[in-house]
């Protein structure tokens, strides 16, 4: 069982990352490889806010948020 959960996560993330490079593709037809750098800091953001105590909702919300930020500032 926890192999398949796995399996489907890691999927589920691939997908979500095909699906952000696609939305940038499509309209600019410029392939950005920032995306990928934005996709992998914003974990990273969330789980230092969790080591400096932040609540888990926090972490996210402000993950996301920072994610966002970079992504519109590309």
């Amino acid at each position: 069982m926890q192999i398949l959960m796995n399996g489907i996560i890691t999927g589920l993330t691939i997908a979500m990352l095909a699906v952000a490079f696609s939305v940038v593709y499509l309209p600019m037809r410029v392939f950005h490889i920032a995306l990928g750098g934005v996709f992998a800091i914003v974990p990273f953001v969330a789980w230092v806010c969790l080591r400096e105590g932040w609540s888990w909702y926090l972490a996210v919300v402000s993950a996301s948020l920072m994610g966002i930020g970079l992504f519109a500032g590309m």
